[in-house]
């Protein structure tokens, strides 16, 4: 008896949710292995805007346009983060709210691809290969444990054109409801990372792109324009005050946009983003990529928002900026995999591409495997200082774990600990011991710099926590120095 279309919907459903589950279970699973390593450079700002949200007693607009206290970040991951860090610390606490947010992701990455595969042809049956694709990679499962906003970022923004589609495109729909929901999206992406400006540009373009059915708006469904043009009004009071400096969720004022680039090397982060995600899958899918008038606004989208953070000097070594736009690059591989008649090809490919990305996940989210790694990487790939591979830091927070558990065991008690790190103006101070990554008993005296220490007492040590950030070749490996004599030798 031949099964009903229902059943076969039903059945696709399941499947695509039975991928979905394996890689929120496998994130978890990673996320459990790797929840005590210290969170490292971003992460620190975020542990500190909690401690200044908890000091405030959650009073956000005290808080989240404070530079002082937020920095150059936003406060929405560590709001987002507050009921984890109560939970389990301020360390963990911030993993576990990166490995729920990543599920976050994944939930809308299946609304997204749900939305948009009818304009690649592609189907719900496409979309486990679809989720596969954009997620089986380093950079997505890492994420999980990540201690960083970028997944969540990456779900608002996702999210925000499912919302903002429905509104130019579908005949029924509960217009209030999804005017509203697609407002909040933006505001809460811009409410999450800074970087969420970028969706006024995008979506302005993406709006002038389907003028046709704005206009067809205006004629057939008043009620629909005035509930997006009032969203627009609000989106851009939003933004607007906090440019002026009167909004007191969002810290907009912090642009480095001013800062030169070399595109080149951007050009090459791209190709090392490339290589680590689709790999051996976008040699396959190279001659069918290709694009319809239908997929075209999600290309132009795409180009956009890859050039706007080229030209941004952090992209070369933070390739987790580019995570929102997997999605938008897997629709095109896939609708290529699809067209290429040799299946044989794509079978091999795929395998390939299985073996290859599996041995990269385990290398940057699975200890044992990263100390293995790191025998026979060079630091450009493996935790080197700001390169391309940066972000994908594993093998710092091993050094820094192995170096707060050696300061622990060789400080007797009482100690004085001089911590010596200019990273965002104090950012770290006091995190890793309310973390109980380092012992409550040593007595920390925080400084920018050697300077700022003064007179260093004989029985004083000294630590310099972003020396173990960097590869052991990239930099001095005095990193901690017992005494005044040590010292006034470090600083000649």
């Amino acid at each position: 008896m031949a099964s009903s279309p229902h059943s076969k919907t039903s059945w696709l459903a399941r499947r695509t949710y039975m991928v979905a589950s394996g890689f929120v279970l496998v994130g978890a699973l990673f996320t459990a292995m790797n929840a005590n390593l210290p969170v490292l450079r971003n992460s620190l700002v975020y542990a500190r805007t909690v401690e200044n949200l908890e000091l405030h007693h959650l009073a956000l607009w005290q808080v989240c346009a404070d530079p002082a206290q937020v920095h150059a970040q936003a406060c929405g991951f560590s709001v987002f983060a507050v009921p984890f860090v109560r939970l389990a610390g301020l360390n963990v606490g911030l993993t576990l709210a990166s490995w729920m947010t990543t599920a976050l992701l994944i939930a809308a990455m299946i609304a997204f691809f749900r939305r948009f595969n009818g304009a690649f042809g592609l189907t719900e049956k496409d979309l486990p290969l679809e989720l596969v694709v954009t997620c089986f990679n380093p950079l997505v499962m890492t994420q999980f444990w990540s201690a960083h906003p970028d997944s969540v970022f990456a779900a608002f923004f996702l999210l925000s054109f499912v919302f903002l589609d429905r509104l130019l495109k579908d005949e029924v729909l509960k217009e209030t409801w999804t005017a509203v929901a697609y407002t909040l999206a933006v505001m809460l992406a811009v409410f999450v990372r800074p970087a969420g400006l970028i969706l006024y540009p995008l979506q302005a373009l993406y709006v002038f792109w389907h003028r046709r059915e704005v206009f067809a708006l205006v004629r057939r469904r008043p009620r629909r324009f005035s509930a997006l043009a009032a969203s627009a009004t609000v989106l851009a009071v939003w933004v607007g005050l906090g440019k002026l400096g009167h909004n007191p969720l969002v810290n907009l004022n912090q642009g480095e946009f001013n800062v030169p680039v070399p595109y080149l090397s951007t050009l090459g982060g791209m190709v090392a983003l490339l290589a680590i995600t689709f790999g051996v899958l976008l040699v396959v899918a190279a001659p069918r990529l290709s694009v319809t008038w239908e997929s075209a606004p999600l290309l132009l989208m795409l180009a956009a928002y890859v050039h706007v953070f080229m030209v941004y000097h952090g992209s070369s070594h933070n390739m987790r900026y580019y995570v929102p736009v997997l999605p938008l690059m897997a629709l095109f591989v896939v609708r290529a995999l699809r067209a290429v008649r040799a299946k044989s090809m794509v079978a091999a490919g795929l395998a390939i591409f299985a073996v290859t990305n599996a041995a990269a996940i385990l290398v940057y989210d699975s200890a044992g495997a990263n100390r293995l790694f790191a025998r026979v990487a060079s630091e450009k790939i493996n935790g080197g200082q700001l390169g391309y591979f940066d972000n994908l830091r594993l093998s710092s927070q091993l050094r820094m774990k192995a170096a707060l558990d050696r300061i622990n065991a060789l400080l007797p008690p009482g100690a004085s600990l001089n911590y010596v790190t200019s990273y965002y103006e104090g950012a770290a101070d006091g995190i890793y011991q309310a973390s109980g990554l380092l012992r409550p008993d040593i007595r920390i005296r925080y400084a920018k710099n050697v300077g700022d220490l003064g007179p260093v007492t004989g029985d004083a040590w000294t630590f310099f926590p972003e020396r173990i950030g960097m590869h052991p070749s990239a930099g001095s490996s005095e990193w901690l120095v017992h005494g005044s004599v040590a010292f006034s030798q470090l600083r000649k």
